[in-house]
């Protein structure tokens, strides 16, 4: 390629291109690239550079590889909290933070393809072109990769709509509970696995509630467990304990979970042998 130098602009601010520049200089020769900020502006947009004798034949393919890494490693998180926002919806951080979680999960199983598809990208244009906008062609050339990460985010809205319908099922019904006045002080629930259940008093007699109407739904599952699931809660709804000690051996069992996020703090969870 002669005595032509390479040059990438940025305009992620000064962490990014210090990141950036990390990566190109790694692998070739030490302290090849340069970076310096454009204008006075304090705009965050920087130009990194790797002057014409340093760069070889080869360089573009290095340049190529390290730009791939910094597009998966820094550039894809904010990437699919762009998406969440635009095309479902997600304002909520936390939630937004759940479902790229999810999608970045589904995502590492192609990493190593992405990054080759991306490597080629950037190194083909840099053979051609010498000169590369880094943020303008991650949103205008990368078109299969931004598509992917849709799909994964499509997935992980799917994967997570029975955990998000869950959450809710048990918030309405936490705030059912806060309506009720308590009939007993408390409520012992024996859990030895799978749908099996033994409720008693405080003072250790069986209890048996009948629920009323507005206790028979079940919640966003439907099935064997969560008609029992669906049973055991309207019953501790009737009895509105102000504590619920539990006693079981599979504490992350989702019955458990919904005991817990119903009652709150008025539930105490003890795993291990039952008594």
């Amino acid at each position: 390629m002669g005595e032509t130098s390479l040059r990438i602009v940025t305009e992620g601010g000064p962490r990014a291109a210090l990141r950036l520049l990390e990566l190109l200089n790694d692998g070739g020769e030490e302290g090849a690239w340069r970076l310096e900020p454009e204008g006075a502006s304090g705009d965050g947009r920087f130009t990194l550079t790797l002057p014409a004798g340093a760069a070889d034949p080869a360089a573009p393919r290095r340049a190529g590889a390290a730009l791939a890494r910094y597009v998966l490693e820094a550039a894809e998180p904010g990437l699919l909290k762009e998406l969440a926002r635009t095309e479902h919806g997600v304002e909520d951080d936390a939630e937004a933070d759940q479902l790229c979680a999810f999608a970045a999960r589904r995502l590492a199983a192609s990493a190593a393809l992405r990054a080759g598809y991306l490597a080629d990208a950037f190194a083909g244009y840099l053979e051609r072109e010498l000169s590369l906008h880094l943020e303008g062609f991650i949103r205008f050339r990368l078109g299969p990769v931004k598509e992917e990460l849709r799909e994964a985010l499509r997935a992980a809205v799917r994967e997570r709509l029975p955990e998000r319908q869950f959450e809710q099922f048990t918030a309405l019904l936490r705030v059912l509970l806060e309506h009720r006045e308590s009939r007993v002080p408390a409520v012992h629930v024996f859990h030895s696995g799978g749908q099996a259940f033994r409720l008693y008093d405080g003072s250790m007699r069986p209890l048996v509630f009948s629920p009323g109407p507005d206790e028979r739904e079940g919640g966003p599952a439907d099935g064997e467990e969560a008609r029992e699931e669906s049973r055991i809660v309207s019953c501790l709804l009737s009895a509105a304990p102000r504590r619920i000690y539990i006693y079981t051996e599979e504490p992350e069992s989702r019955v458990i979970r919904s005991l817990v996020g119903i009652f709150g703090d008025r539930a105490a969870v003890y795993s291990g042998r039952l008594p």
